[in-house]
């Protein structure tokens, strides 16, 4: 028996965690102001989300490098979309919010 282990009790077993990004915690990793991968690492297990809204408001400053968007576009296919629209109208819809500093629902 290992000194302070309960035998009986078996480890904590991590199953269905979803997690949905929000907009800042993924502008914040990309920014090197939060390391998610970190955080994920601990619970490789889990299902991991982005909202169409994240992906737009994300791809979206007006002032991003073409560098800084293929990172953030790389960092963002690493995740499902809680619901997907058609890519047409995704990649419209970034072109209009980064020309026009449009705001978007939450």
């Amino acid at each position: 028996m290992i000194p302070g282990k309960n035998p009986r009790k078996k480890p904590a077993k991590v199953n269905n965690i979803r997690f949905v990004l929000d907009s800042t915690v993924v502008i914040n990793h990309l920014n090197k102001k939060l390391d998610i991968d970190a955080f994920f690492d601990t619970i490789p297990d889990c299902e991991r989300f982005v909202s169409i809204v994240t992906e737009i408001e994300t791809l979206s400053d007006p002032e991003m490098t073409e560098k800084e968007e293929k990172e953030a576009r790389e960092f963002l296919a690493h995740f499902d979309s809680v619901v997907d629209i058609i890519p047409a109208v995704k990649e419209e819809a970034i072109k209009i919010r980064r020309a026009f500093r449009i705001k978007l629902p939450d």
